[in-house]
């Protein structure tokens, strides 16, 4: 059975959509699109129509590459204020033989989360850290064992519910359904998951626009997260108070002609604009990067302080992803700066090797292990709709060229 699901990421940015096809196990990318945003400042919604205007035109994109119209989506929404509980909760098993199947383990997370429902917060995530059969056996993964009672404790999330809102509302004013929401640190950590990383505890960073995000994961669940209050923004505004840059020009010369990092900087590269005040200024390359490289170690030492304020436990990999750290250079720094254990996220996967699509697969990923959990089948496509993407797909491929590329090159 084909699985389909799509998955939207509002970041201050860009607005990113990506759809994704499970089958046999395997995860296909069928689309990802990007645009650029309007009305949103530190990851939250300031401007309705701004941003409104950013979601049709990144759903369009995308309903035009698949061929369909899209009408639910799993949402990424905003982790300010966000905050932790370990709670428990317990459920009769109620099968013939006894066997702990997805509605028992799901009724007792259900009961586990009762007493922190309130009109203030909205719970995100439900994370089962291990379960109790009969109150007597602790184990890690519940499903199929034999008991007539079942346990689970569980770290939940929570966020005042305008985090939630501000998305939903938006979304369903524009006919899209949400089926589940979740946070970029865990969908960004999911994009990555692996059996080595769960036995791990991790710290996951993610340098936005205008924020960082440091969450702490022990064992594959998030426990803590933190917002730094800048990201890459602090490069553009060191270009622009060197240079007198204009916006526009300090971001374009960040992107395609700065590096972050001296070792990777060419003495004789030079670039050429004409700045604010209407002067022409020739910016060196290596000069850039020696402001640049020490911008980028201010940031990445408070994150390293941050990381330390969160958690004392031992930290098995540090793993940041964001704009700035696709700069050549970046993963230097990050090593010398953090010795061991500590990388830039390298995603790779066909149809979206670009980072910035990482916490929009991850989701989707997330999703269906939730699903998993509780023995769920679903797919946001019926068979009539996932004709037309198939369909969509094949007209492309007999198109010569670009039909032979498809399945490897989307964006």
């Amino acid at each position: 059975m084909r699985k389909i699901f799509n998955s939207i990421d509002i970041g201050t940015d860009e607005v990113k959509l990506v759809t994704a096809e499970l089958y046999n196990g395997k995860y296909n990318i069928l689309c990802s699109t990007s645009v650029k945003t309007s009305g949103v400042r530190q990851g939250l919604i300031v401007n309705l129509v701004g941003i409104t205007n950013s979601i049709k035109k990144c759903v369009r994109l995308a309903e035009n590459k698949l061929g369909t119209k899209i009408d639910k989506v799993i949402a990424v929404i905003p982790s300010q204020n966000i905050s932790f509980d370990i709670v428990t909760g317990k459920s009769k098993v109620t099968t013939e033989d006894g066997t702990v199947d997805g509605k028992a383990i799901f009724n007792s997370i259900g009961n586990a989360i009762k007493s922190k429902i309130t009109n203030e917060t909205e719970i995100v995530t439900t994370n089962p850290i291990e379960y109790k059969l009969d109150n007597k056996t602790k184990v890690k993964d519940a499903l199929g064992l034999k008991a007539k009672e079942i346990s689970s404790r569980v770290v939940i999330s929570s966020v005042p519910k305008k985090n939630v809102y501000s998305v939903v509302n938006i979304l369903e004013n524009l006919g899209i359904e949400v089926i589940d929401i979740c946070f970029s640190s865990i969908g960004n950590y999911y994009a990555i998951k692996t059996p080595e990383l769960d036995s791990k505890v991790v710290a996951m960073v993610d340098i936005g626009e205008e924020k960082t995000n440091v969450a702490i994961l022990n064992k594959g669940v998030m426990i803590k997260e933190s917002i730094l209050p800048f990201g890459g923004n602090v490069l553009d505004d060191e270009i622009a108070f060197n240079y007198k840059t204009k916006d526009a020009d300090s971001r374009k010369i960040k992107e395609e002609f700065a590096v972050v990092n001296r070792k990777y900087a060419d003495v004789d590269e030079n670039y050429k604009c004409v700045n604010r005040i209407n002067q022409e200024v020739i910016i060196n390359q290596y000069r850039l990067a020696e402001n640049l490289e020490k911008k980028a170690v201010e940031m990445l030492k408070s994150i390293k302080n941050e990381i330390n304020n969160l958690t004392k436990r031992e930290i098995g990999y540090i793993i940041i992803t964001g704009g700035i750290t696709t700069m050549q250079g970046f993963n230097t720094i990050v090593e010398e700066l953090f010795v061991r254990n500590a990388t830039v996220m390298n995603l790779g996967i066909i149809g979206i090797r670009n980072n910035k699509y990482a916490c929009s697969y991850g989701v989707i990923k997330y999703f269906v292990e939730k699903l998993d959990l509780r023995e769920k089948k679903y797919t946001m496509y019926g068979d009539e709709k996932i004709e037309e993407i198939m369909s969509t797909r094949k007209k492309i491929g007999a198109t010569g060229v670009l039909g032979k590329v498809f399945d490897k090159i989307f964006d």
